[in-house]
């Protein structure tokens, strides 16, 4: 009985260091520079999509706005380009 009680407490004791080792190594693999370099490269790419996608939805909903802004522009560089040539 008393045997048996003990081979339960070893397993667990296995088991308890199992875990500490999975996360003592999913510790040092998230601190590491090339992981951390990766996960900034991520989270900056998802906010730039999504910037992306809200300026396209915006220009969807103003499209005269969006063409008035792109004639201003195109005046603004033909001028500056005119301008240069005298």
């Amino acid at each position: 009985m008393i045997s048996g009680r003990i081979d339960e407490l070893e397993h667990q004791i296995e088991l308890t260091r199992r875990a500490l080792d999975q996360t003592l190594s999913d510790l040092q693999r998230r601190l590491s520079p090339r992981y951390q370099l990766q996960s900034a490269w991520d989270s900056t790419r998802k906010s730039a999509m999504r910037a992306y996608r809200r300026s396209a939805r915006w220009a969807g909903c103003h499209p005269l706005l969006v063409l008035g802004m792109g004639a201003t522009v195109s005046i603004g560089v033909y001028l500056f380009i005119r301008g240069r040539e005298k």
